[in-house]
């Protein structure tokens, strides 16, 4: 960037947004910083890039002027300032400006290939993007296609998402924030946060926020393999030990949960006296016990899924443990074929992290030189998200351990293989049982 001063300048009338420069490629994240978001409107308006002499700037207007030029010599004279200031504080250090529709700075970049750098002052209007905020951001904005795009910030790097693209942004806020900072890992063997780990979160938290768009495997892998490459994949432990698994506590979603219901009961008093209000003018036309309930059991579908979630975690924490657990509610369901588990169909398109089915065990188990054949497994069930399989007595329990670790670390699955001689081996006897006659 050149000083302003010295360079012919080039004004040019646009009608396409200047905004869409910005990119949401999550491999090209520089590095993992706080998240923040744009909560007003203030997004870019004017494109300024420095080519040798010139300096060209394209403004986003489809506004007629009567009876002046274009530009008008107000936002020749507040782009100008705004330059000015630019390169009085960076030099010659970006090629391409963006400023906002007040024509103050925004964003700035090298070339075409570097990320955009956030160059405007913090205001009120950067909030932090998390999934609580980021709920509220999509309740608003992300019921239509056609919404605003969300304008976002890792540190100082900017990102535009269109609402379409809701994955992305969830993608980032789960590994930032549930993968990396409430999984912390101090000493032993750490391995990259799984495949199949991530995208059921994001699909978990896809659900609660109600986006119901069809999205794929390949692109929830496109975008896992789009953080691998920008070498932000968070590590866990390899192992999981008891100390381990209490870190997985349901704390983060108590705190969710407390959020949303406060947000509820305001909104639900401000609705109440509304239509007290209202009816009051009205003369009670209406029925306002059948209004409030409406209300009621529409703002509260979120705190029930929060809810559930809560103690599904729990649910599954207890089987991590080995305890005994007294709320296994059987479901009415067709037994999942074990093949399509392992495929990782199943992780994404069905519920089986809410409830029991039985496993159809339709293929043999191979992984890392390790096998057992489809004749050696005798009844499978995952529960909660917790496969079990009981086997044969003559296949050795050490190689049993070996393979559940490398199918968990593969597909992002807990298994435990259990012989008939075993403590839990009637239990599953039993839930297998009492599955298939509700089946």
């Amino acid at each position: 960037m050149t000083d302003i001063k010295k360079l012919e300048i080039q004004w040019n009338k646009i009608s396409w947004e200047v905004s869409a420069r910005i990119g949401a490629d999550m491999s090209d994240i520089v590095k993992w910083g706080e998240l923040t978001f744009l909560s007003g409107n203030n997004h870019p308006k004017v494109l300024v890039e420095f080519e040798a002499k010139l300096c060209k700037i394209q403004i986003n207007d489809t506004k007629v002027y009567t009876g002046t030029s274009f530009p008008t010599d107000n936002m020749k004279k507040c782009i100008a300032s705004s330059l000015v200031r630019a390169h009085e504080k960076y030099g010659d250090s970006f090629k391409f400006i963006l400023l906002d529709k007040n024509y103050q700075l925004f964003g700035g970049r090298g070339d075409y290939k570097d990320p955009w750098t956030y160059l405007g002052i913090e205001t009120d209007e950067w909030k932090p993007l998390n999934f609580s905020t980021y709920c509220d951001w999509f309740d608003t904005n992300g019921i239509e296609l056609g919404g605003p795009d969300l304008f976002w910030k890792i540190g100082d790097q900017l990102f535009r998402t269109p609402t379409m693209y809701s994955e992305r942004v969830l993608g980032t806020i789960v590994l930032a924030d549930y993968c990396d900072k409430f999984v912390p890992k101090q000493n032993g063997e750490v391995k990259p946060v799984s495949f199949w780990g991530f995208a059921t979160l994001v699909m978990f938290l896809r659900k609660i926020i109600g986006d119901t768009r069809s999205i794929t495997t390949s692109q929830l892998r496109t975008l896992y393999n789009d953080f691998d490459r920008a070498k932000c994949i968070p590590v866990i432990p390899t192992r999981w030990k008891t100390t381990d698994i209490e870190l997985m506590n349901t704390r983060r979603l108590d705190l969710i949960l407390k959020e949303l219901e406060d947000k509820k009961i305001r909104k639900e008093e401000k609705e109440a006296e509304e239509l007290v209000v209202k009816n009051l003018e009205e003369n009670w036309e209406k029925d306002p016990e059948t209004n409030l309930e409406k209300n009621s059991t529409e703002t509260s579908s979120i705190s029930e899924m929060l809810k559930n979630a809560k103690n599904l975690v729990q649910k599954q924490i207890t089987l991590a443990k080995e305890e005994p657990s007294n709320d296994n509610t059987l479901n009415e369901h067709k037994p999942i074929k074990l093949s399509k588990i392992l495929s990782g169909q199943a992780m994404l398109t069905s519920e089986i992290w809410g409830a029991e089915y039985m496993v159809n065990i339709d293929t043999n188990i191979t992984e890392g030189g390790i096998s057992i054949a489809e004749s050696e497994m005798l009844i499978a069930i995952i529960s909660y998200g917790f496969l079990e399989i009981l086997v044969e007595d003559d296949v050795q329990r050490k190689l049993c351990k070996e393979l559940a670790e490398i199918v968990e670390e593969k597909y992002g699955i807990a298994v435990q293989f259990l012989g008939l001689d075993e403590d839990g081996a009637k239990d599953i006897l039993k839930r297998g049982e009492e599955i298939s006659a509700k089946s």
